[in-house]
């Protein structure tokens, strides 16, 4: 009725405004993510280079060790 002006005089309902616009900034503070959040998402989501150990495979030592290590 307030949006459609057939209330003009919305004093009343102000304080219940801005009671419910703090609980919903609460709300969507928790799903949206800030950017250092978003870039720390990306970082983690960049494809890792597998690490080329064939060269110790049959090496002297504990078998396989940094095939199993890495």
């Amino acid at each position: 009725m307030i949006i459609i002006g057939e209330v003009e005089d919305y004093a009343e309902y102000t304080p219940v405004f801005d009671k419910n616009h703090e609980a919903l900034k609460t709300i969507v503070s928790g799903i949206e993510k800030t950017q250092e959040e978003k870039d720390e998402d990306a970082e983690e989501e960049k494809e890792h280079e597998n690490v080329d150990v064939s060269h110790l495979k049959g090496a002297k030592g504990i078998p396989d060790f940094w095939f199993k290590c890495l």
